[in-house]
């Protein structure tokens, strides 16, 4: 394999800084509890660096590797893509090869990431305590969810004033993109103090604010700073309708979720976006869900697609499903392709036909983990699969 093969810029051009830990981007599979400054100058992210460039695929960076061999999209290649967008995505040029980055370059941050805490008021399926609060007191409450995620157990704070005051030291002059993601970027204050230091430095006229939202709250006094930002895309998360988005993502009141939905599409952004995670759950009934999308893209037609395929926990990946709902979720895709006909949903229809193509080529891996876990969560969450899928799981 040469260094072109697998090769990613993120550790070159990346921060995400989590909770007093730091990695070159959110999909990492080991993150360094360092301060930003000790990341960056590390012996850890030189050595993955130097690995890139011998063409080896490090270990924190498998889960893209195992998504691209099965033909699925990854966090890799959407870094490779927006390297070449120009001012667009981090402004790293157009076509820049890895043949480009040297091993021993420094890495000169152009895309910050962060997660200030995991404050949320969701706990959904597809997540872990790493992310959500309301998961973190679940597992704390039922430990045997810990046998499912491949996150380990421990006390999560908000990330110290000293480090984010550091961060903000970083030379955002050379910053393109800053991201919040959570936990809910709305209900995590250290956002609006972030918006308010880019905003009283004018980086709010160079810096492209990106932000990930469940659409659960609505909060002026947030959205009034976004709309001061020249350049901001939101980037909506969203994995169902009605019932199946509130047995998906527990915390979900539908028609709340659906009024901020559209409120947040009607906004005069530089950029939108959707997010799927693609998960057993949704993949029963996604007809719905493509059906709700195209009521968005006619309220705003710039509607963009992000989509991934959910691998951790390991039990939610669509590969455990049993032969009966594999049929049924072959029959969503195809009803799901011939409704979402804009160009704008071509990510998520070549993503949905990917999957299809595995399940008429493999056979189920491990029906029982899959089982297993919505079982165990069903169980604790006093919710049932067959009442929201008509279908006996178990």
């Amino acid at each position: 394999m040469s260094s072109d093969d697998f090769f990613c810029p993120a550790p070159w051009t990346g921060l995400y800084y989590h909770e007093n830990t730091a990695s070159p981007c959110h999909i990492s599979l080991e993150k360094q509890h360092m301060t930003p400054t000790e990341y960056l100058q590390s012996d850890w992210l030189a050595n993955i660096k130097s690995e890139l460039k011998e063409g080896k695929v490090p270990k924190n960076c498998e889960v893209c590797w195992k998504k691209e061999q099965r033909g699925l999209k990854s966090s890799r290649q959407s870094e490779i893509r927006m390297m070449g967008r120009g001012s667009y995505g981090y402004g790293l040029g157009v076509n820049r090869q890895s043949s480009d980055f040297n091993a021993e370059d420094p890495t000169e941050v152009v895309r910050i990431e962060l997660r200030a805490s995991n404050l949320c008021n969701f706990k959904c399926r597809m997540c872990n305590a790493d992310s959500s609060s309301e998961w973190q007191k679940e597992v704390e409450e039922h430990p045997v969810l810990l046998n499912y995620t491949q996150f380990k157990f421990r006390d999560f704070t908000n990330t110290s004033e000293g480090n984010f005051d550091e961060l903000k030291k970083l030379s955002l002059d050379n910053v393109k993109t800053v991201c919040f993601t959570g936990g809910e970027p709305l209900l995590i204050k250290q956002y609006y103090d972030f918006m308010d230091h880019m905003i009283e430095n004018g980086y709010h006229k160079k810096v492209v604010l990106e932000m990930f939202t469940n659409c659960s709250v609505w909060n002026p006094l947030f959205i009034d700073r976004l709309m001061q930002f020249e350049k901001a895309r939101i980037v909506m998360s969203i994995d169902g309708v009605g019932k199946a988005a509130e047995y998906n993502r527990k915390g979900t009141k539908w028609d709340v979720v659906e009024e901020n939905f559209i409120k947040f599409s009607k906004l005069p952004l530089w950029n939108l976006h959707y997010n799927v995670a693609i998960s057993p759950y949704n993949l029963l009934d996604f007809a719905n869900l493509a059906k709700f999308l195209m009521k968005i893209y006619d309220i705003n037609p710039i509607l963009q697609t992000r989509c991934y395929s959910v691998t951790l926990p390991y039990a939610l990946h669509w590969v455990h499903l049993n032969n009966d709902l594999r049929i049924r979720v072959m029959n969503e895709i195809d009803k799901s392709i011939e409704i979402l006909q804009p160009s704008n949903f071509d990510v998520l229809k070549k993503e949905l036909l990917a999957i299809k193509a595995h399940m008429l080529e493999t056979r189920p891996e491990r029906e029982d983990l899959f089982i297993s876990f919505t079982k165990t969560l069903d169980t604790i969450r006093n919710e049932k699969f067959e009442d929201v899928y008509g279908y006996k799981l178990y």
